[in-house]
């Protein structure tokens, strides 16, 4: 059985330039895709902005700075926040986000599915099945 968690938290806009602007973010997590997390950013338009990355990722981030593609994490200037850089062709986003906020996910996130049970509820021959009917 899927089981799914999701958090509504604010995210700052750490602007270089300007006054910081507050971002309210949907964490989300599916188990049936058990090892990415996705963050939806709320622009206040009828189309957010998703970004998906590991859920591991996340979690070292909270600890030591973590990722080395578009999606960086990292404990923040003060104990408890966590910065978030994101980084694509079209530009940069700096945000930080409160440490709780996000530990509290991730301990949803991990008592949904802990560490090593990841394919537990995945069917592997049904989706080698589906994946060689897409080739063909």
């Amino acid at each position: 059985m899927a089981r799914q968690v999701f958090k509504r938290t604010e995210f700052l806009l750490l602007a270089p330039d300007g006054p910081n602007v507050p971002v309210w973010v949907e964490l989300s997590y599916d188990s049936r895709d058990p090892l990415v997390v996705r963050a939806k950013f709320d622009r206040g338009t009828p189309d957010p902005v998703v970004w998906e990355f590991g859920r591991e990722l996340l979690l070292d981030g909270l600890e030591r700075p973590s990722g080395a593609g578009d999606v960086r994490v990292a404990p923040g200037r003060r104990s408890d926040d966590v910065t978030v850089n994101l980084s694509s062709p079209s530009g940069q986003a700096h945000f930080s986000v409160e440490r709780q906020d996000l530990v509290q996910f991730l301990d949803e996130v991990y008592a949904a599915v802990p560490p090593g049970r990841e394919w537990d509820g995945v069917d592997v021959d049904a989706e080698l099945l589906a994946l060689t009917r897409e080739v063909a």
